[in-house]
């Protein structure tokens, strides 16, 4: 059995921006991983804002040495129109986003979690939680337990910890499942200089270069049947109607079918949920384990870094006793509802007035 101040599951790039805040405050803290490193997630094409958090999480001058392609804006086609919207810009030039294989941002920030004396665990896999009189206290491991005054789950969308203490899941959409894959650039003709997202009948697709030789694609299909909220749906005519519509979409886009895959074509869950309680004292729960939305948000790497450096800042300042974790938890679950409830307002605009347009077709 061990002991410290901080237990995080998870080493995306919650987990490590979690870790990595909770130490620059000089907690003690433990980081458990339940796979090897370098593996596959996807998620490459990141905002322009997240240049801040790297610089605050002390990994842009290592991010930036690896010269990523960078990118202005992005296009999107919606019947006969295409219009390109740019990021911005400053008296430093345009600003641009960047095109970094999650492979990559995910070993820099687990390394410097690990430079910086987090204690990392991994392959290391939660088992199940230890409990004195209701409050979580730490977990059972593989590697044995683990005694924490506070843990954060970023455990990503099986939503671990949520599950263990059984306060269950919202779920604000029928289920939704994106296919993406990608396609190797076989001459400079090929290329996709900056992002493409189309928007057709039933379905949007985006289409990004990231990295010299390779493109990135993701397909999803919507209906009238996606966005009823409730628990999780069970057998239900227009659910099951509406999956196997999904499901059927399993190619690249068109104009990447001459293209040579590579690798296999995946899925992702991403139905719209949330946690029913992202905190309470002893525990938060950030990243996609706190909730998830579709690709369209288009800022999942980024909601992940910011959601773990508010809570470590909070679980900071309980451990510097400048705040009970009470009044923290109720922080951090009114910031999160808040930022949950402007993105799905704005992702329901976007798939209303799409299918209104349609529908008037």
């Amino acid at each position: 059995m061990s002991s410290t101040d901080l237990l995080v599951i998870g080493g995306g790039p919650a987990g490590c921006a979690a870790a990595i805040v909770a130490r620059q405050n000089g907690l003690n803290v433990t980081l458990i991983e339940r796979q090897r490193f370098p593996r596959h997630r996807p998620g490459e094409s990141l905002h322009p804002g997240i240049q801040s958090l790297f610089r605050q999480l002390g990994i842009e001058d290592k991010i930036l040495a690896e010269a990523p392609l960078r990118y202005k804006g992005q296009w999107t086609e919606q019947g006969n129109n295409a219009t390109f919207q740019a990021f911005g810009e400053d008296d430093y030039g345009s600003w641009q986003g960047f095109q970094i294989p999650r492979e990559q941002l995910d070993l820099c920030l687990l390394e410097h979690a690990r430079l910086l004396g987090v204690d990392i665990r991994q392959p290391c896999r939660a088992v199940e939680v230890v409990r004195d009189n209701g409050k979580v206290m730490g977990l059972s491991t593989t590697q044995g337990e683990i005694l924490a005054q506070c843990i954060i789950d970023a455990s990503g969308g099986r939503h671990w910890l949520a599950e263990q203490l059984n306060t269950g899941l919202t779920y604000l959409s029928r289920p939704l499942y994106a296919r993406y894959g990608y396609v190797s650039i076989d001459q400079a003709s090929d290329c996709i200089e900056q992002p493409r997202f189309k928007v057709l009948a039933n379905e949007w697709q985006w289409l990004a270069q990231v990295s010299e030789r390779t493109i990135h694609w993701t397909r999803l299909y919507f209906d009238e049947n996606t966005f009823i909220e409730g628990e999780k749906p069970t057998k239900h005519s227009c659910a099951n109607k509406h999956t196997k519509a999904q499901r059927k979409i399993n190619t690249p886009p068109k104009e990447l079918a001459h293209l040579p895959k590579l690798g296999s074509i995946k899925g992702a869950d991403v139905s719209w949920r949330k946690a029913k309680v992202p905190a309470e004292p002893g525990y938060y729960i950030v990243g996609d384990a706190a909730f998830v939305l579709d690709p369209t948000s288009s800022h999942g790497v980024l909601k992940a870094l910011m959601s773990g450096i508010y809570a470590a800042n909070l679980v900071a300042q309980v451990y510097k006793q400048k705040i009970n974790d009470s009044v923290a938890a109720e922080i951090y679950n009114n910031w999160l509802i808040q930022w949950l409830e402007g993105d799905v307002n704005k992702l329901k605009a976007f798939y209303q007035n799409t299918l209104d347009l349609q529908s008037s077709d």
